[in-house]
């Protein structure tokens, strides 16, 4: 029986301790500034992949990389 639940009087005192049950003042702002900061961070790098993506799959597009012409001018040259 050396297990260390046993070692906690139950119920537990919450009175004694108050202020360590509670949330600290202003921590629900905290909170939600924090979440709104994590989704434009994560939007400003979804949109700076996508430019990226869309940039590269234009110039491979442009220079004939992807539709074959680079190829078919390899060939005939």
């Amino acid at each position: 029986m050396n297990y260390l639940g046993y070692a906690v009087l139950l119920p537990f005192p919450y009175g004694k301790f108050a202020s360590v049950c509670k949330d600290p003042a202003g921590y629900e702002w905290y909170h939600l500034a924090l979440q709104i900061l994590d989704i434009c961070s994560s939007l400003a790098m979804l949109s700076a992949s996508l430019a990226i993506v869309i940039k590269l799959t234009a110039r491979l597009l442009q220079f004939g990389h992807l539709n074959g012409e680079v190829n078919k001018q390899r060939q005939l040259g």
